[in-house]
């Protein structure tokens, strides 16, 4: 295994047992890029569907297998170590802080796309997001398929975190 593949040197591995996703967020996500970073940014965008998951205290089946269904679509493979740790999370509830951090890194990197790259993969988020949430109709659960209130609250918390937009500078302003 090469230093560019290991656990060992993974960003995100190293920073994940912190609870404290420290992801580059100068190179965008492209499809056609499968290095370590493009990789760690593409488990990036599967927080908030791991967040929503959490959102009744436990991880169905059907939430999981959605989730990973997500991250195979992106090109996490379940073979590499990042698969790893998306399992870790959706076994172990991550901490709020954890979410927060992410969700501004998210943020950070949706600004540095194209308008049309960034409406795209929002959209593409706040859907998984959304179906995410609809199939929490577990038996332990009174549920209809419905989205709950606690998730209606996630979701509009990640919109929020999403539409974020760092405060401009105004020219003059400094000096």
């Amino acid at each position: 295994m090469n230093k560019f593949t290991s656990k060992k040197n993974s960003t995100l591995f190293r920073r994940e047992k912190k609870n404290s996703p420290k992801i580059s967020t100068e190179k965008v996500v492209t499809e056609e890029s499968n290095d370590d970073s493009t990789i760690e940014q593409r488990l990036l965008f599967l927080v908030p569907l791991v967040q929503i998951a959490w959102s009744h205290g436990i991880v169905s089946t059907r939430e999981k297998h959605l989730i990973f269904e997500a991250a195979r679509a992106d090109g996490i493979d379940e073979r590499h170590a990042h698969n790893d740790i998306l399992d870790k999370w959706l076994n172990n509830q991550p901490n709020r802080q954890f979410y927060s951090d992410s969700l501004e890194r998210l943020s950070g990197i949706l600004h540095q796309m194209t308008v049309r790259n960034r409406e795209s993969e929002r959209s593409k988020l706040l859907s998984r997001c959304t179906r995410v949430a609809a199939v929490t109709n577990d038996e332990r659960f009174d549920c209809d398929g419905s989205i709950s209130a606690e998730e209606r609250g996630l979701l509009a918390q990640i919109v929020a975190g999403l539409d974020y937009r760092p405060p401009k500078i105004v020219a003059g302003a400094l000096g």
